[in-house]
C-alpha cells in the first residue's frame, strides 16, 4: 500500500503506453509513459535506462532511454554485451512498434 500512496504523492502521472504482448511473453517491468523527455542542464530528468522489460524463458526484450534516444534490445541469458538484436528509436511510439514487431516474429526465439 505504501508504494501506491508514494506514487500518488508525485502528482499527475502520464498514462503508460499500451504494448500488445502474447501469452508466451511476460512483462516484468513497464514504466514507458506517454511523455516526452525533459532535460535540465543536458541531463534527462524523467526517463531512465530501465523503462521496459519483457521475458520469455531466457530471452529478454528490454527498452530504455540513453542520453538522446530510446534503445530496444533483445538479449539471451542476460548477455547484455552481445545483444541478438538492437534498435535505436527517436520516439517512444517507435519503441512500442519495434517491441510489438519483434514479439510477433515467430523466429525471434526459435
Amino acid at each position: 500500500m505504501a508504494a501506491v500512496a508514494e506514487l500518488g504523492s508525485l502528482g499527475h502521472m502520464p498514462p503508460l503506453l499500451t504494448i500488445r504482448v502474447s501469452e508466451a511473453w511476460k512483462i516484468e517491468h513497464h514504466t514507458l509513459f506517454d511523455e516526452d523527455p525533459e532535460f535540465s542542464d543536458g541531463v534527462c530528468t524523467n526517463l531512465t535506462e530501465d523503462l521496459l522489460q519483457i521475458r520469455r524463458g531466457s530471452y529478454i526484450v528490454d527498452a530504455g532511454f540513453y542520453c538522446d534516444r530510446y534503445r530496444v534490445m533483445l538479449v539471451r541469458s542476460a548477455d547484455w554485451k552481445h545483444p541478438l538484436r538492437q534498435q535505436d528509436c527517436q520516439h517512444r511510439r517507435d519503441v512500442v512498434s519495434t517491441v510489438e514487431e519483434w514479439l510477433r516474429d515467430e523466429n525471434l526465439v526459435a
